[in-house]
Parts: C-alpha cells; sequence; structure tokens
C-alpha cells in the first residue's frame, strides 16, 4: 500500500480523535493548517 495512502488532514485526525489540536489558534488559521495534507516527498 503507497505511504499516501496514510496522509490526512488535521481535521481528519480530530473528528476521529474528538480533540481540538490547535485551539488556542485564531479559526481563519487553524482552517488553513488543519484543512491541509501534505503532499511532499515521503523520503
Amino acid at each position: 500500500m503507497p505511504k499516501d495512502y496514510y496522509r490526512v488532514s488535521v481535521d481528519g485526525i480530530e473528528a476521529i480523535t474528538g480533540y481540538d489540536f490547535f485551539s488556542n489558534v485564531s479559526t481563519s488559521i487553524q482552517a488553513v493548517i488543519e484543512g491541509s495534507v501534505d503532499t511532499g516527498p515521503t523520503q
């Protein structure tokens, strides 16, 4: 299975765990940080 299969956004992890990891950051910044998925090289 390719490593890309396991890449997920912070929003995805928060939805599964119920945690809010960046609660001290403004909501506009949270949206940018949490909604993106790193698509860079894995090595």
